[in-house]
Formats: C-alpha cells, sequence, structure tokens
C-alpha cells in the first residue's frame, strides 16, 4: 500500500489501493523488457548494471528517460534472481502504476524499482545501484513487527476497528507537526508524552523495536498513560516509500491498555523546507503500554 494513494471501496473495506498483479497484457510487455535486458546486459551483477549506469548517464540527456526504466527493470529482474519468492507487480508509484517487486514475506510492501531509477536519473544520481541492491534484498526478507509496512492501513481514524481517545489524537497530531519540522537528510527518532515532554532516541534510529522499548520504559517511568514515538525517515529510494525524494514520518500513538493508531505521512525536502505530500494513511497496533 502506498501511503498517499486514495482509498477504494468503503472505509473499512481496505484502506487505499496496494500492489495488484499484472494483467495479461502487461506482463507480455514485462516478459519483453526482461528478455531485452538479459540479451543486452548478460548476467545482471550489481557492477554490471552500476557501469551501464554511469555510461548511460554520460550519452543519454535527462529528458530521456528510456535508459532510467530499462535500468529499473534490469534491477527488479535482478532482485527476482536472488530473492526467489520475488515476483513482479503492478502498483501506484510517484506517476500513475509502475512496475515494483514484492515477495512472499512483504507482498504489500513493493520495491518501486523502476520509479526510484526515474528519480535518480533526475538527479543525475551515480554510484547508488550496489548500496540500492543490498537494501532492496533486505527489505524483501525483512520481517515486518508490530505496526510496520504490512498491516492494514485506513483512511481516516475513525475507520480503525478500534478509534482512538481524543487525547491520543490530539498527541499523534503534535507528533507528526514536530516530525516535519525535525526532517531533514538523516533518520531521527524520538517520543512525546503529553505536554511539553519530548526525548530523542540517542542510538540507532531506524532499529524500530528498540526505538519503541525506550519509549515505552520513559513513559512508564514518568507514569503517564500515553505516548506517541516518532520515526523521521529521510528520502531514500528503497522500499515503498517511494522515490529518492520521498520520506516518511511514522507516528504510534497509543494509551495504556488499550489499541493504538499508527500513522504514515510522505513528506518531500522542498526548496521551503519539508512538505507534506498527500493524506495520511492510518492503522490500528498492538497497545504501546
Amino acid at each position: 500500500m502506498a501511503p498517499g494513494a486514495p482509498p477504494t471501496g468503503t472505509a473499512l473495506d481496505v484502506v487505499a489501493a496496494g500492489p495488484r498483479d499484472l494483467t495479461a497484457e502487461e506482463l507480455a510487455l514485462l516478459e519483453t523488457a526482461v528478455a531485452r535486458v538479459r540479451d543486452l546486459i548478460g548476467p545482471l551483477e550489481p557492477a554490471g548494471i552500476g557501469a551501464l549506469w554511469s555510461r548511460l548517464l554520460d550519452v543519454a540527456e535527462v529528458t530521456d528517460t528510456e535508459p532510467a526504466r530499462f535500468v529499473g527493470m534490469a534491477i527488479g529482474t535482478a532482485l527476482l534472481d536472488v530473492e526467489p519468492s520475488a515476483r513482479w507487480v503492478a502498483c501506484l508509484g510517484p506517476n500513475g502504476v509502475t512496475p515494483a517487486v514484492v515477495s512472499d514475506a512483504r507482498p504489500s510492501a513493493p520495491v518501486l524499482v523502476v520509479a526510484d531509477a526515474m528519480a535518480r536519473w533526475h538527479e543525475r544520481a551515480d554510484g547508488w545501484v550496489g548500496d540500492y541492491l543490498d537494501r532492496a534484498v533486505a527489505h524483501l526478507t525483512h520481517t515486518p513487527v508490530d505496526g510496520d509496512d504490512d498491516a492494514p492501513w485506513y483512511a481516516t481514524v475513525d475507520d480503525l476497528p478500534e478509534p482512538p481517545t481524543q487525547q491520543v489524537r490530539d498527541l499523534a497530531t503534535v507528533a507528526v507537526d514536530l516530525a516535519l519540522q525535525s526532517a531533514g537528510d538523516q533518520p531521527q527518532a524520538f517520543a512525546l508524552l503529553p505536554g511539553p515532554d519530548v526525548t530523542s532516541y540517542p542510538f540507532d534510529a531506524t532499529d524500530r523495536p528498540r526505538v519503541r522499548a525506550w519509549a515505552c520504559e520513559w513513559a512508564g517511568e514518568s507514569a503517564c498513560a500515553v505516548l506517541a514515538v516518532v520515526w523521521v525517515d529521510p528520502p531514500e529510494g528503497v522500499g515503498r516509500h517511494a522515490t529518492a525524494r520521498t520520506g516518511s514520518l511514522v507516528v504510534e500513538a497509543g494509551e495504556r491498555g488499550r489499541p493504538g493508531m499508527a500513522s504514515i505521512q510522505e513528506y518531500v525536502l522542498g526548496p521551503h523546507g519539508p512538505e507534506v505530500v498527500g493524506p495520511a494513511a492510518v492503522g490500528q497496533i498492538a497497545p504501546l503500554l
């Protein structure tokens, strides 16, 4: 599911448009593209794909996006070669429906290989292919934890099976505002309680389970029954959070003994600072406290 995608059906039905199987026509076009990739490149090794990208940057105009699409297809095909359960799907990207790769471990969390390559093409980025492939494989094989990307997502807070109290909603709103103010090009994590109490996680901000445990311990020591935990993920270009320009604000909030809520809000680093992109998506999570 893409956080900014429009909801489909009734609010409690399914949340938003997620990855779907390819149509017969799309599959035929994809098979042709993959065959062309294999014929022209040969073994789909990171070094070879990266070298091809560098050559294409030198000889093609930025307005000609076909080279980026071709390399994106090569990267996706390479992912299928190394991850047995990976497969091609179609999903909503920044510019409409785009080819993507998912795995059995994370069927709702696509790697947007073509959209990511296109974004890097426009930025004239180089030297990124090897790291991208490593992180994409790790993304495809990652087993989600509570509140992670494969949980159901809804259009509004009121659509949740157990909507949170107003105090939790207010705290989550403050958390999003603070996250947007602090968003930049480095991962961040912090927690907040009702009132002025905010504290930043001093270690690896990308380790969600450790951040969550640290925040819950802090709330317990404060004898507080309401907590919000925030992750600010900068634009990275891997995973379902879309392109190299797009990051995400992930907020988990809850009250002791009650199911919590999670929200994901995409953002971009614009000329005037961080700016939100599209509506937030919300989900239900296990009690935080």
